[in-house]
């Protein structure tokens, strides 16, 4: 009798537990930050501004996240995390002994999985293998594999579980690194397509891990029109829609690296349909997909899926965050306020827009001297710093050149050097027809308005591609057709220039690996052919060099370095004054 009541018990609690399991609602939460870019602190470490949001922000928001979702939160980054601000630039180069700032920090947020961008991958390897080995949990590229194999160089996917629900997340990088960066910082990798190996990947985790959810973390972007490519182009840089749209299997798609902010569903190959969701930049926002699953009696799971993007700027900075990582904020102050020399004149990126200014002088007459070249190319890398006379910071260098660029040297012949300039005036400077043309190719708004973005108008062309020239005299026609806009009358130290001729010109390992297409579109170089050209590389990055040389040359004054100059000389004067002001420009 005793043994029935027993069994009889056992199966009514198997009964009620195989009622409680179905049609009730289990309700997760995944949240995913992405092209981070070292904004850690609620404030650039580099000029002592304050900001409004950094993973200070994300802290609090997480807190309160987790107050509501408990254990059913997941938690993602989506790369570019550790390149862009003094914070990263010291965890990687100057406390490169330490366990990274960066790992400590996804510890104390819980961070469950990660996925690499390119700019953490220019970093180098000795930074980006360091984080890796110390991170603790999956960092992850399925696509990044070791040369002539098909073995991941980093994780290609993790499994999480909440409430029951095994949860997948693939990880994926944008395949176009070799055409940014030098070989020696992916040295033993290439990069192959993300809509091969999501497929491939896809039926790994089908059939091993039996996932109730699949999740892409992918660092790429959603524009299907990004750079004119096809959207089926292999290789394709902005991809995320596309492997959403090719690939079976994906219920929520995280994308970042084009920091244009999605939230967007697409038709899945199915005819089911798959949410993407990206941030824009420097912490500025997280991606938060709520899903909400029900089990039938069948066990089959019905998913509800809804994305938002959250601005970080509503939530205040976490005093116990930042208590945390007092010690690493004075030892960067440290680092950045240390004065490298004197600057006598005032540098202001966005002038560079406009033609030639003290601010590309500045890079070009540093290029120029690092490198001994007979040309210099460069561009603004910033269209919002602004550097005064006075004392010289480490900091402030991170306002004059933001990236981890090394310097190369290449030969060129004249008419690729022409070719180049052609192509970097494309989106830059429209085509005037009558002097109230506007000198600059903006994007519009349908109704015509210019289009403004983060405070600033929005050109078709991205600023950091406006290269201009020293070594150079030429004048760029604003009446010219395509293709034929630039005359080079010479050499800026008085010898003629020859389009067969064969000059050594600075640029930097962005661009001499393609990054733009001056170099394959516009000089029409293969691309396999760029390595080849360059005949010399600084043994650091650019930055590196540059605190050296204002050592060196301070008092810094402006010495107007480029000779090239916009005609009609005089629809451009009245081009300019008109279009300065909407730059924040007197």
């Amino acid at each position: 009798m005793r043994n029935s009541i027993c069994i009889l018990l056992v199966l009514c609690g198997m009964l009620l537990c195989g009622i409680r399991g179905h049609g009730q609602d289990i309700r997760l939460w995944v949240a995913a930050s992405s092209d981070v870019h070292g904004a850690i602190f609620p404030y650039d470490l580099g000029t002592g501004r304050s900001l409004p949001y950094s993973l200070a922000h994300l802290s609090t928001f997480l807190k309160q996240l987790r107050s509501k979702a408990g254990e059913n939160l997941v938690l993602l980054d989506n790369g570019d995390l550790i390149q862009g601000d003094p914070a990263s630039y010291h965890a990687n180069f100057v406390a490169a002994e330490d366990t990274h700032l960066f790992v400590r920090a996804m510890n104390y947020l819980g961070y469950d999985a990660a996925t690499v961008g390119n700019h953490d991958i220019e970093a180098g390897h000795a930074v980006y293998d360091r984080f890796r080995d110390q991170l603790g949990i999956p960092w992850m590229a399925a696509n990044a594999v070791h040369t002539g194999k098909d073995q991941p160089w980093f994780r290609p996917y993790h499994i999480v579980e909440r409430q029951g629900i095994r949860i997948a997340i693939l990880g994926l990088v944008t395949p176009s690194i070799p055409e940014w960066l030098p070989p020696v910082l992916w040295e033993g990798m290439e990069f192959k397509d993300m809509a091969s190996e999501a497929s491939r990947w896809m039926d790994t985790i089908q059939l091993r891990e039996s996932p109730d959810l699949v999740i892409g973390l992918f660092h790429s972007g959603a524009d299907t029109s990004w750079m004119k490519q096809g959207f089926q182009a292999p290789g394709h840089e902005n991809a995320a829609a596309w492997v959403a749209h090719s690939v079976k299997g994906f219920d929520v798609i995280f994308c970042g690296h084009d920091h244009q902010g999605w939230n967007m569903k697409v038709a899945g190959p199915g005819g089911d349909s798959v949410l993407i969701l990206g941030t824009t930049s420097r912490a500025r926002d997280v991606a938060l997909a709520e899903i909400v699953l029900t089990k039938d009696v069948q066990g089959s799971l019905t998913k509800q899926i809804r994305g938002n993007l959250v601005l970080l700027s509503d939530y205040p900075p976490d005093a116990d965050f930042l208590s945390r990582f007092s010690t690493d904020i004075h030892s960067i102050r440290e680092f950045v306020a240390d004065t490298l020399g004197w600057l006598d004149t005032t540098l202001i990126a966005a002038e560079a827009v406009f033609g030639p200014c003290p601010f590309t002088d500045l890079i070009h007459r540093a290029q120029m001297d690092l490198s001994g070249a007979d040309i210099s190319f460069t561009a603004p890398l910033s269209t919002r710093s602004r550097l005064l006379p006075g004392p010289m910071t480490t900091g402030m260098l991170f306002d004059l050149y933001r990236y981890e660029n090394y310097l190369y040297v290449m030969e060129l012949q004249g008419k690729e050097i022409d070719g180049f300039l052609e192509h970097a005036v494309k989106g830059w400077f429209s085509m005037m027809r009558i002097p109230e043309d506007a000198l600059l190719d903006y994007e519009r708004e349908p109704d015509g308005r210019i289009r403004v973005r983060y405070g600033q108008p929005q050109t078709k062309g991205i600023f950091y591609h406006f290269s201009s020239a020293a070594g150079l005299r030429y004048t760029l026609d604003l009446c010219g057709p395509p293709g034929d806009r630039v005359q080079i009358l010479g050499m800026s130290n008085g010898q003629d220039f020859h389009a067969d001729s064969v000059y050594r010109v600075a640029v930097n390992s962005y661009r001499g690996s393609g990054g733009g297409g001056h170099l394959t579109m516009g000089a029409g170089i293969a691309r396999d052919s760029l390595a080849s050209r360059v005949i010399w590389t600084s043994d650091h990055d650019l930055r590196y060099h540059l605190m050296d040389w204002f050592r060196q040359h301070s008092p810094v004054q402006h010495k107007k370095v480029t000779e090239w100059g916009l005609v009609p000389e005089g629809w451009y004067r009245e081009a300019v004054l008109r279009e300065r002001p909407l730059w924040g420009l007197p």
